[in-house]
């Protein structure tokens, strides 16, 4: 499903149809979005790239003034999450892409997110009052200039202060950050009906004092934007080094470790991954053609590889449907994975072609 979902998704031209299949995967999945406080579960890891793909094609299909709730419900639940899908993440960006298409989406994706973001476990009890609480929770889409009448004209109708303070936080964030244009007295003018906003917009004119929950969130937001970023970049230099090595040294690909009952080499199995991820595939284990990864590690290697591959298969003794217990059966083995590569591989050439 999660292969083969988002290109099931392809073929619904209905956005009435899509809808509803998106409501439906979306109460059967259940649950709230995750922001890096817990590991993605593998229902989420299953159902995020239809989810992702369903949404993104309902938005393409409505009106750009336009965003159905559940577009933008599935927004919400997908949020920071996304990152340990890698199939979902491919999606996912054409969401957050479609969300801004325009001042009248980011209006109502953003009080929808407030609306099922409130009360989240993550904010240890405190309201909504900032754009960074609502990053901190998954928010993706970004905001500008145009944005600011719509945020203080809504600000100015919220039956809640927490809800008027956000508005013109918000408003002034993007001020802020679009360099603090010459609209400061129009904003203050357009709030000052309102003790709330008034009050907000004020305490932007003088150093900020954050609660000690805001910089509790802030801190730990910060720690799991560094982490990420060092382990993305540890993987990123991993991968260079590697295929730098095998550049200068295709010839490390013909001495693998043999496939045996304990497993495959090491450079085999991860070559393997990099390419079942590429997008020049269009089968996630049926593969026939390594050259996606010539540019990588040049041809001799891929060509090395492309041979280690067929001979996995014929060494590797698969998992027989036979042999799994009831509960067993729908699982799958990686190295059976790449054994059908390496079938495949081999069909591609014929005999004569290892």
């Amino acid at each position: 499903m999660d292969w083969h979902g988002p290109k099931l998704i392809e073929r619904l031209s209905s956005q009435a149809d899509l809808e509803r299949l998106l409501e439906g995967l979306l109460k059967q999945l259940g649950g709230t979005v995750s922001v890096g406080d817990r590991e993605t579960t593998e229902q989420e890891k299953v159902y995020f790239p239809m989810i992702a793909a369903a949404a993104d094609r309902i938005l393409e299909l409505c009106p750009v003034d336009q965003a159905p709730v559940s577009a933008i419900d599935a927004a919400a639940r997908l949020g920071e999450s996304i990152r340990a899908s890698r199939s979902a993440r491919k999606v996912v960006g054409g969401v957050n892409t479609e969300l801004q298409r325009s001042p009248a989406r980011r209006r109502l994706a953003f009080w929808r997110f407030i609306e099922r973001l409130v009360g989240h476990r993550m904010l240890g009890g405190r309201d909504i009052e900032a754009l960074w609480d609502l990053q901190f929770l998954g928010w993706s889409v970004n905001l500008s200039v145009e944005d600011i009448d719509w945020l203080l004209n809504d600000g100015l109708e919220r039956a809640t202060n927490h809800e008027r303070r956000l508005a013109i936080n918000t408003a002034m964030t993007i001020w802020r950050n679009a360099g603090s244009p010459d609209d400061l007295d129009r904003i203050g003018a357009s709030v000052k009906s309102d003790a709330v906003m008034t009050q907000a917009f004020n305490s932007w004119l003088k150093p900020p004092e954050w609660s000690s929950e805001e910089t509790k969130s802030r801190k730990e937001l910060e720690r799991l934007e560094r982490r990420n970023a060092v382990q993305r970049a540890k993987t990123d230099k991993s991968w260079v080094d590697f295929a730098a090595k095998l550049r200068t040294n295709p010839e490390e690909m013909r001495n693998l470790r043999p496939t045996t009952a304990r497993g495959a080499d090491a450079k085999l199995f991860g070559l393997w991954q990099l390419l079942s991820q590429t997008e020049e595939v269009d089968r996630k284990y049926a593969i026939d053609n390594v050259g996606p990864l010539e540019p990588m590690i040049a041809a001799q290697a891929a060509e090395a590889f492309r041979v280690g591959l067929i001979a996995h298969w014929r060494a590797w003794d698969p998992w027989l449907r036979s042999t799994r217990k009831d509960e067993e059966l729908n699982q799958i083995r990686l190295l059976d994975c790449m054994g059908i590569a390496g079938v495949t591989l081999e069909a591609s050439v014929g005999p004569d072609g290892c």
